[in-house]
């Protein structure tokens, strides 16, 4: 065997070790592929994906405790390709009673499978193992043993079988009284269908588009049908389809689409075949329906429109419009042409700050309008966000049609005015990009477009620009290209940090004040979730302590407390030297435990940054896309990463000055309770702090007053004062027994500094009452 063959059989020897002697289930799924499939010697033992494998992992933990020890063991591999190897090889072992080392029995079996080498690590894509047959003899094989016993078994199985399609039969006639009964009484239309003479019968009859229930059978032209579903649909209801699912065992087929009703328009309808077989097990009829569904599928339309349309402008959203770009030139293929522009409105915060944002609100809807009107339906156009709108130009090659069409869009801006007095004007600024040219994907000519944007903003605003494939010329070399914050570009960024600080500011209930920050962020930038994890105490786990999540996102937080880090590895070793985790596509993910946490919360990309209490890495806030793939730009990112540092800060010092209030409580708490006379003094003798006690003593004790007047009538600082004493010789505590002639007790006094509250040191003063001491005659 070559090294990697070496490595691929000592991989396999492992995973037998762990699973037949340490019985290390954890780790035996751990090192199984994503898409292992799994043969084992029971009837029922067959895995077919990872999570049937961990089911029955975990039912055997459960059901037996017991391990083997193995006394013999090959191990062999053959490479099939570069990240292919087969394995195969014997084991015996033997089993194990309990803690006592009893032998119970030996296992002799054998075993083949396929390992996957990714990432210059193993993984088990399949395994199958099984046990000698005791009872074949020698010179005998499978095939030879097979056709005994079936010999053995043919008398019986023909009696068995004859009584076996007497009850088929009944139970067929059965069935088919059962369907019609429920087609009846859940559809518009039920009919039959004679396959050997293609009569036809209908309990009903209406008709729709003018057709009889024929006109809905295999192999129809279908003409009553919307022209785009006559394909599919004779796809799949064609004779040889038709035959074909029923033969393979398929018990209904059922397809959607539109035909014309009655009065000569289109509705939705869906349509179901069931087969009614003969004594043979060929189909011999069909019984169908057909269903009216239009309302449903009308509403249906409504919710994935809702989904996919900004909800301020009506346009598509930035992920639809993606979707929708992708889409076409896929379609188009190599010959696709077109024109992608990023359009932005000059100077907007501008209009916000004089106007507000409700009528900056109004401002983005009307220029909305004004684009629309400005191009094709066929064209695709949506709102990326902010101030930001795309528009494609499906099949424009012509730079001077297209630049004037891109003339007409700063015309409308220019023309479009706003406010009370209708004084404050508008304009815009293009950045476009051409398929090929440019790029064949939307990624691709967003970057491009994004860039020449820019070059549009330098040159002074209010125009358009072609990306010129060579560069920006006002970018310095290596500078990225694109969204830069000094480039106009910083509405946003402002914007946001204002609202955030307002929030902080203004509220007294942190917890409401993060929630509304992570929703305004979160709708802002179109996510499916936002949150923040927080490290506990000793950084082994974290938990979620904050969640927004999207319309239709199922909520995670309750799932992911107390999460340890172990199972997802060194997470902090995750964030870049700037702070940030930026994942697109989870499925690239090398960390099992990782990858399986996110997948798990329906997450496809992500973008985290991290919360550093004084430099070290203390938990994270994070946004999650879970409809689709999702690219952040650099914009998207240094914002926030903005936030998330704006937040850790407020966050951060807010957790630290709870942990400082609830120490001050207990300490509180714990000094009211003492059988000492206890007081907390300030370096100019000004009383911070009285427990309990010592107001029983001196009722009219306050806090704010000087120590000397409250407890000793005296205008100046005492003469024997531990305090004093304490910070003349720098000693860290002091006990004096002075006699009070006011309150006329004896005390032990003692001085010791500490650190209060707001970070000053300060005095605390416990006094012993020793008056019986001193005076024995006194009761």
């Amino acid at each position: 065997m070559n090294d990697l063959e070496t490595r691929a059989a000592e991989f396999v020897r492992g995973v037998w070790h762990d699973y037949l002697e340490a019985r290390d289930y954890s780790g035996i799924i751990r090192s199984f592929d994503e898409e292992v499939t799994w043969i084992g010697t029971g009837e029922g033992e067959l895995c077919l994906s990872l999570g049937d494998a961990v089911r029955m992992l975990g039912a055997e933990s459960q059901e037996w405790s017991g391990h083997f020890s193995i006394v013999g063991e090959d191990y062999r591999a053959r490479q099939l390709s570069d990240d292919l190897f087969l394995t195969f090889g014997t084991i015996r072992a033997r089993e194990e009673s309990g803690g006592q080392d009893r032998v119970v029995a030996d296992l002799n079996t054998r075993f083949s499978g396929v390992c996957r080498l990714r990432d210059g690590n193993f993984s088990v894509l399949h395994l199958h193992h099984s046990v000698p047959d005791r009872y074949q003899r020698e010179g005998e094989f499978f095939t030879k043993s097979l056709t005994e016993q079936s010999n053995a078994l043919l008398k019986k199985k023909i009696a068995e079988k004859t009584a076996e399609l007497e009850r088929l039969n009944d139970e067929r006639r059965a069935d088919e009284t059962r369907y019609r009964f429920a087609l009846e009484a859940t559809s518009d239309l039920v009919f039959e269908y004679n396959a050997s003479n293609g009569l036809v019968t209908a309990n009903s009859a209406l008709y729709l588009g003018g057709k009889n229930p024929a006109g809905f059978l295999p192999d129809d032209d279908f003409p009553h049908v919307y022209p785009e579903d006559r394909d599919r649909l004779r796809e799949s209801l064609s004779s040889e389809r038709v035959r074909q699912a029923f033969d393979d065992g398929e018990t209904a087929l059922s397809a959607e689409y539109r035909t014309l009703d009655g009065e000569g328009h289109y509705t939705w309808v869906r349509i179901t075949l069931v087969p009614i077989r003969g004594s043979d097990g060929k189909y011999r009829r069909l019984i169908g329906s057909i269903k009216d569904i239009d309302r449903d599928k009308r509403r249906e339309q409504e919710f994935k429109d809702q989904s996919r349309r900004d909800p301020l402008t009506g346009l598509y959203n930035r992920r639809y419009t993606e979707v929708m770009v992708n889409r076409f030139l896929e379609k188009s293929g190599p010959a696709a042409s077109g024109a992608l522009f990023i359009i932005d409105i000059d100077d907007f915060k501008a209009v916000n700050d004089h106007l507000g944002h409700l009528l900056g609100d109004a401002v983005l809807r009307d220029v909305s309008e004004r684009i629309t009107q400005l191009f094709r339906s066929t064209d695709i156009v949506g709102r990326i966000g902010g101030d930001e709108f795309v528009v494609f130009l499906k099949g424009a090659d012509d730079e001077e049609v297209i630049g004037e069409k891109a003339g007409a869009v700063l015309n409308a801006f220019r023309s479009t005015l706003a406010g009370h007095n209708a004084g404050h004007a508008i304009s815009g600024s293009i950045g476009i990009a051409l398929c090929p040219r440019d790029g064949g994907d939307y990624r691709a000519l967003f970057e491009k477009a994004d860039s020449a944007l820019y070059s549009a903003k330098k040159l002074g605003k209010d125009r358009c620009q072609f990306y010129d494939g060579g560069g920006d010329p006002f970018l310095p070399s290596g500078t990225r290209r694109g969204r830069e914050p000094d480039a106009g570009r910083k509405s946003f960024t402002e914007h946001i940090a204002e609202y955030i600080f307002q929030i902080l500011y203004d509220s007294d209930d942190i917890n409401k004040a993060v929630n509304a920050i992570l929703a305004i962020v979160g709708r802002h930038f179109d996510v499916s979730r936002a949150y923040i994890f927080e490290d506990t105490e000793d950084g082994l786990a974290c938990n979620n302590t904050f969640e927004w999540c999207n319309e239709g996102v199922s909520p995670q937080i309750d799932n992911l407390q107390q999460v340890p880090y172990s199972l997802i590895g060194d997470y902090a070793a995750n964030f870049n030297e700037d702070g940030v985790f930026y994942c697109d596509d989870i499925s690239r993910l090398t960390v099992k435990g990782l990858h399986d946490t996110l997948a798990v919360q329906n997450i496809h990309s992500m973008l985290q940054c991290a919360l550093k209490n004084d430099g070290v890495f203390s938990g994270y806030v994070g946004f999650d896309e879970c409809s689709a793939q999702r690219f952040w730009t650099q914009e998207e990112i240094d914002t926030l990463t903005f936030i998330s540092k704006i937040l850790s800060t407020f966050l951060i010092k807010w957790r630290t000055q709870e942990k400082l209030a609830e120490s001050f409580r207990v300490t509180r708490a714990v000094l009211d309770h003492q059988n000492l006379w206890t007081y907390v003094i300030g370096g100019d003798h000004r009383l911070l702090y009285i427990n309990r006690k010592t107001l029983e003593l001196v009722p009219g004790a306050e806090v704010g007053a000087c120590c000397y007047e409250a407890f000793w009538g005296n205008r100046a600082p005492c003469p024997q004062c531990p305090m004093r004493e304490m910070d003349r010789t720098g000693a860290g505590s002091c006990t004096m027994e002075l006699h009070n002639t006011k309150l006329s007790v004896w005390t032990s006094a003692t001085a010791s500094r500490m650190t209060w509250v707001d970070g000053q040191s300060v005095c605390l003063m416990s006094c012993v009452d020793i008056t019986a001491y001193k005076e024995p005659g006194r009761s």
